[in-house]
């Protein structure tokens, strides 16, 4: 996927919109991974802005390793709402669950956190 979009308000250039409500739903629901959202949110706090345009060259001025970092948290993050599902769902409600996985956690792919180290970015193989 590629970022199209430049000075989208708000949360077009931050991850944080995001990455908040995940973490008042992670505290009650799975509170083990709260360290790996910290580590997001630390990284992600680094390179927020009102508007992709002015994030862009924040994130570009980020060290290989911890755009790498953020990408890697963010995937395992996603893994682990997938892998611990029932748990979940024990602890929650569909709704949220799927609200939380599919509204936020899977937005990883779409940010500026994966891919090359520059933004706009696009996923390895795409066109």
């Amino acid at each position: 996927m590629r970022f199209t979009g430049v000075g989208i308000p708000e949360a077009g250039g931050s991850l944080l919109p995001a990455l908040t409500p995940l973490a008042d739903y992670v505290r009650d629901v799975d509170p083990e991974a709260l360290p790996m959202l910290d580590t997001a949110r630390g990284i992600a706090e680094q390179f927020a802005a009102p508007s992709g345009a002015l994030a862009a060259p924040a994130w570009a001025r980020l060290e290989t390793a911890e755009q790498d970092a953020l990408s890697a948290v963010l995937a395992r993050l996603l893994i682990r709402f997938r892998s611990v599902e029932p748990l979940h769902l024990t602890r929650s409600d569909r709704d949220s669950y799927c609200t939380m996985s599919c509204c936020n956690v899977s937005r990883g792919p779409s940010t500026p956190t994966t891919g090359s180290a520059s933004w706009p970015t696009s996923t390895p193989g795409a066109a």
